[in-house]
Parts: C-alpha cells; structure tokens; sequence
C-alpha cells in the first residue's frame, strides 16, 4: 500500500483498500486471484482515479515474488522477499481524442474487416 500511495496519493491507496476489503468478502473472487497469482508468480492492480479536468490517474502496481508467498492470506499480511513496483500513468482523453482516437478506429475496423474475411461460411 506504501507503494501506492508514494505515486498515486492516499485517494488510490484508500480505493486499494476498499478492494482489499471487498476481496476479503468475497472468497471465489479471492480464490480466483490467488490462482492466477500463483500461476504468473505476480499480480498487477491498477487503481484509477480522476486526476483533472479531461484526466484519468492510474497507479500500475506490479508485484513478483516465490510461489509459495500465494496463498489465500497473501493480499491482506505483510509480504517479505517481493519485488513491487508502482508507476502513475496520466491518461488525458481530450488529447487522446484530438490525436489518436481515429488512428484507433481505424485499426480496429482494419482489424474486424479482417476478422470477417477469416470467418468461414
């Protein structure tokens, strides 16, 4: 949560916390993430958050560590012998709107026209 925090602020490491706790409630979804984990050896969250006017804020938190440390508990106690990472990403839809939403689409319905001609019949 330290982590978070440093980079996205105590808005991101408390809507962490929130998940954490809605996690915690929820033992499929818990199991769910504790597989996936364990297979990858890591896990990634992104938190987000309005950052401004036409800006959304995202903390990448990335974390590896031995398989062993994946277990049910591992979200919720102190985790040694890790590797974790956060980064904020600053993502402003006004500019991605002006410079890049229509090389977007257009990539994409190249890629659904392509999609159909593959289609058989």
């Amino acid at each position: 949560m330290q982590a978070i925090m440093a980079v996205g602020g105590d808005a991101h490491a408390s809507s962490m916390r929130l998940a954490f706790e809605g996690l915690r409630r929820d033992p499929p979804g818990l199991l769910h993430l504790t597989r996936y984990s364990k297979e990858q050896q890591g896990f990634q969250l992104i938190p987000c958050g309005t950052g401004g006017t036409h800006r959304v804020d995202m903390v990448l938190y990335f974390e590896t560590g031995d398989l062993s440390m994946f277990d049910s508990t591992f979200l919720f106690r102190g985790r040694e012998h890790t590797y974790a990472r956060a980064q904020l990403i600053r993502f402003d839809s006004q500019l991605f709107a002006s410079e890049y939403c229509d090389k977007v689409m257009l990539s994409l319905q190249r890629g659904s026209d392509r999609d159909m001609r593959e289609l058989p019949l």
